[in-house]
C-alpha cells in the first residue's frame, strides 16, 4: 500500500456544522473515518453557510475530495468547482436517494462512484447510467469471542439509526406472544426518545412471555458495551427498495463482536447467511438458536474468520487506496 504521505491530502468530506460534523452518521464512519483513518488521509466538514467550494478548496488544498452522503446542493457545487480545479472527485452512495436532484448532479460531476453493495451498484447504474465501484462497509467496535450459552434470561439487542425502529416494531409483536420465555431486550437507538415513541405503540403481550425492555442513547461504547453482553443480535427489515441497497455493517458488526445474529434475508445479509440465521421471522430464529446451541456457535466462530478476509478496516482500507491512486495523475 502506499505510503501514509501520498494520502495525507486526501480529504474525505462530510456535512457538517463549521468545521464540526457528526460520527453518529454511520456512513460517515464506514465510508470516510475508518479509510481515513487507515491511509492516514483526513475527514472534513464542509458547511456551506461558513464557507464556499473555492474557500474550502483553496483552505485545504486537496489532492482529490471524496464526498461522502450529500443532503442539499453544498456538495454538487463543491464537485464542479473541483472539477474546474482539475481535482479528482470521488462520492459514495450509500442511501436511496434517486429522488433528490443535487444527487443526480453530484454523480454526475464527479470522476467515480463508490457503492457499498451490489445492490446499491446496480440501483445507482440503473437510475444514474453509470456503473460504480464497489467498497464495502468495514467492521467497527471489538472483537469478542463467539460465545452462545445464554444463562436465565435470553438477551436480545437491537441497535441502528431511528429509521430502522420500523423494523424492530413488526419483529416484536410475535415475540410478545410467545409461550414460556423470558427476554431481555436492550435497544441501543439513534435517539432514545424516538425508540420510546416506537415502542410504546406495540400492542400487549398476549402469550405467557415475558419481555423487559430498556433503552439506551446511541454511541460507540453503548453499542460495544451492549454487544459484549447480549446472547443475540435482531436484525428485523422490510422488503422495500430502500432497505435492499443498505450495507452489511450490522451484520458483519455483530459477527466481529462474536454475537449470533438473526438477520432479515435481505441480499446483503443474505450473502453471510452461512454466519448467522437468516430468516423473516425473529422469533423463528430464536427458536432455533435456543435448540442449535453449538451449531450458532461454531457460525459465529467461522463468521469471524470470514469476515476478516473482506470487511476488515485494512482489507477496505487496501480498496480505498486502490481506486483513490487510479484517479491521481502519475
Amino acid at each position: 500500500m502506499p505510503g501514509d504521505n501520498i494520502f495525507s491530502r486526501i480529504f474525505w468530506v462530510a456535512r457538517g456544522s463549521g468545521d464540526i460534523f457528526s460520527r453518529h452518521v454511520p456512513s460517515t464512519r464506514y465510508s470516510a473515518v475508518i479509510p481515513a483513518q487507515s491511509l492516514g488521509g483526513n475527514v472534513v466538514a464542509y458547511d456551506t453557510d461558513t464557507g464556499s467550494p473555492g474557500q474550502f478548496l483553496e483552505r485545504h488544498a486537496p489532492r482529490m475530495i471524496i464526498l461522502t452522503k450529500a443532503f442539499d446542493h453544498g456538495f454538487p457545487d463543491l464537485a464542479r468547482e473541483a472539477k474546474a480545479r482539475n481535482i479528482p472527485a470521488m462520492a459514495t452512495a450509500v442511501d436511496w436517494h434517486f429522488d433528490k436532484q443535487f444527487n443526480h448532479e453530484l454523480f454526475a460531476t464527479v470522476d467515480k462512484i463508490v457503492a457499498q453493495t451490489q445492490a446499491m451498484a446496480d440501483a445507482v447504474e440503473q437510475h444514474i447510467g453509470r456503473t460504480p465501484v464497489i467498497i464495502e462497509e468495514p467492521y467497527e467496535g471489538n472483537r469478542y469471542r463467539p460465545r452462545f450459552r445464554p444463562k436465565g434470561g435470553l438477551r436480545l439487542l437491537w441497535y441502528g439509526s431511528n429509521n430502522n425502529l420500523d423494523g424492530l416494531a413488526q419483529a416484536l409483536p410475535p415475540i410478545l406472544a410467545s409461550q414460556g420465555h423470558h427476554f431481555q431486550l436492550h435497544v441501543v437507538a439513534e435517539t432514545a426518545r424516538r425508540a420510546h415513541e416506537v415502542l410504546s405503540r406495540l400492542p400487549a403481550a398476549t402469550g405467557t412471555s415475558t419481555i423487559d425492555v430498556d433503552i439506551e442513547e446511541w454511541s460507540e461504547a453503548a453499542q460495544s458495551r451492549a454487544l459484549e453482553q447480549c446472547d443475540i443480535v435482531l436484525i428485523p427489515s422490510a422488503l422495500t427498495k430502500e432497505k435492499k441497497v443498505k450495507g452489511h455493517n450490522r451484520l458483519v458488526t455483530a459477527i466481529h463482536a462474536g454475537r449470533l445474529a438473526l438477520a432479515f434475508p435481505l441480499p446483503q445479509y443474505q450473502e453471510l447467511q452461512d454466519f448467522c440465521w437468516c430468516g423473516e421471522s425473529m422469533l423463528e430464529g430464536i427458536l432455533w438458536a435456543l435448540n442449535n446451541q453449538q451449531e450458532a456457535q461454531v457460525r459465529v466462530e467461522e463468521g469471524q474468520q470470514y469476515i476478516d478476509g473482506r470487511f476488515s478496516p485494512e482489507v477496505i482500507a487496501s480498496r480505498w487506496a486502490d481506486e483513490i491512486m487510479s484517479l491521481l495523475p502519475t
